[in-house]
């Protein structure tokens, strides 16, 4: 008998250790898929946002899909940084904001008219107008703005041409006032 319960003691502890060590690893098996449960919410989540901005830049108005992309508000008005810009065109990931914020489009230093660092609802409409202009009408539209006919689009007729789309569209590009709020 003491034979037997020296055996058992020495089976007893062994034992035990294989439990805490079967313990320790649902432990981690838990944790792992704790860790597996939140990186597929986050990719959901992800795929979910991305899918309704897309939904958003095919389907939305323009004073829709700039309210949705605008980060910034100025004088009551929304107005929209370099990586909003980009990002009301086409899907980019936000850590990508500081970069591209630093570094704008040429695009968007050249129709950021009033050299605020930011884009106006007006800038904006500007923009979706001119890519909206197919390429075969897009040397004849130039004609047209080069008023002086030197080859070049200088200040003053780039202005004139803001103006008269301002004028030309009432109701979407001249409304900076009622542009969508912040």
């Amino acid at each position: 008998m003491l034979r037997r319960a020296a055996r058992l003691g020495a089976i007893l502890p062994a034992a035990l250790g294989h439990r805490a060590h079967t313990a320790g690893q649902q432990k981690d098996a838990h944790t792992s898929m704790a860790h597996q449960y939140e990186a597929t919410v986050s990719e959901t989540k992800f795929a979910m946002v991305k899918g309704y901005e897309d939904r958003i830049r095919r389907f939305s108005s323009p004073e829709k899909t700039f309210s949705v992309f605008a980060s910034m508000s100025s004088g009551g008005s929304l107005q929209m940084t370099p990586f909003d810009l980009v990002k009301s065109l086409m899907h980019f990931p936000e850590e990508m904001r500081p970069v591209i914020d630093a570094h704008p489009p040429e695009c968007f230093r050249i129709l950021d008219t009033d050299q605020s660092g930011t884009m106006s609802f007006t800038e904006y409409m500007l923009l979706l107008t001119l890519l909206a202009v197919p390429e075969r009408d897009a040397g004849t539209l130039f004609r047209i703005l080069d008023a002086d006919g030197n080859g070049y689009l200088d200040t003053s007729e780039f202005d004139k041409m803001v103006a008269d789309m301002g004028a030309a569209h009432p109701g979407q590009m001249g409304r900076q006032a009622g542009a969508p709020f912040g």
